[in-house]
């Protein structure tokens, strides 16, 4: 663990990453210590870098990181500006991209008793299942409660959540989404974040494209211990599920979570599923609590680990166009910078 400044400018130089970078991809894995009563937080970050950036990241007293006043402090440096400080809980709906994103988390999470590795919240707000009788009005609420006309200014939805139980009410859910948000002037792109197992799936979501289907994939090694019994697919049948969607002119990516694999497994994967895809796969770094620690990959307790994939998977993606999305991820191994591109989205 990293604890003196002098560290981190060091691991600048030796992996030729800014430091906005890497104090970023540090508070991800650390976390940080504060004094607000929440197992996980959520809040802006100012002054680092040029971007103002959003974190969702454990609350724990081991973290290198902590909040002086309205300032984040490694080792009595000042490093940002913080505000917006709150409980990362499991809203229904929340903004990306300046408002122009709309997440929408139709399924309450604790109900979903399954991968090992995810946080499990405690907050009230996780109570909420969103029917599909009842996706009209909570439109409508939102709206309302934002003051805005309608949909139109939205550049996508996005249903982020795993806990449907097959894929018949994947595509009921999304195609009622799709009509209630057309209904009021939304015509961008849905976002699906789960993992449809049917090969009949896609025909019957190409229907409401534009669509990005985002595949829960997650982890590549010990998926029969770290993934529940309906998303444990196999990684080559995955694959073929992908190259179908794709052929659909589906949107097509995967989520995965950095601090599981070892080093070599990730890298021939991402190399395999590299022509899979035809966008940049959410890319997040595993935040682990006393209980979920134990699942972490052995070597991802050092900033190396991280920083050498972020290296294996820039070089991977380097000759495609594909690049991660500055707001798209608050856990993510890039803010602003890939290789020595500046992102523009």
């Amino acid at each position: 663990m990293l604890k003196y400044m002098s560290q981190v400018t060091k691991y600048c130089k030796q992996y030729n990453i800014q430091l906005s970078e890497l104090v970023s991809l540090l508070i991800n894995k650390e976390g940080v210590n504060t004094n607000f009563s929440a197992n996980r937080v959520r809040f802006n970050l100012n002054n680092l870098g040029n971007l103002n950036l959003m974190f969702s990241v454990q609350n724990t007293s081991e973290s290198i990181f902590s909040f002086i006043k309205n300032n984040l402090v490694i080792n009595n440096i000042i490093l940002g500006t913080i505000s917006n400080l709150v409980e990362d809980s499991c809203e229904v709906f929340y903004t990306r991209k300046e408002g122009k994103v709309l997440c929408f988390n139709p399924n309450s999470r604790s109900s979903c008793h399954g991968c090992k590795f995810c946080y499990s919240p405690t907050s009230s707000d996780d109570d909420k299942i969103i029917l599909t009788s009842e996706i009209y009005n909570s439109f409508i609420n939102w709206i309302e409660k934002e003051k805005v006309e309608n949909l139109s200014h939205l550049e996508q939805i996005a249903v982020v959540t795993g806990c449907f139980k097959n894929d018949k009410q994947i595509i009921d859910y999304l195609s009622k989404v799709r009509e209630t948000a057309t209904r009021l002037s939304f015509s961008g792109e849905l976002l699906f974040f789960g993992m449809p197992l049917e090969e009949s799936t896609f025909y019957h979501l190409e229907k409401i494209k534009p669509i990005n289907l985002c595949f829960t994939i997650e982890c590549f090694e010990n998926r029969d211990i770290l993934i529940s019994n309906d998303k444990r697919a196999k990684i080559v049948d995955v694959k073929h599920k992908m190259n179908i969607a794709k052929s659909l002119g589906i949107k097509t990516n995967f989520s995965y979570i950095v601090g599981l694999d070892s080093i070599n497994v990730i890298e021939e994967n991402f190399k395999s599923l590299k022509n899979s895809i035809n966008c940049f796969p959410i890319i997040s770094v595993y935040q682990t609590d006393t209980n979920r620690i134990k699942y972490r990959n052995k070597d991802a307790s050092s900033i190396d680990y991280y920083l050498k994939i972020r290296q294996i998977i820039e070089d991977i993606m380097e000759d495609t166009k594909f690049r991660p999305k500055t707001w798209n991820n608050y856990r993510s191994l890039w803010r602003e910078y890939f290789k020595d591109e500046t992102l523009q989205d």
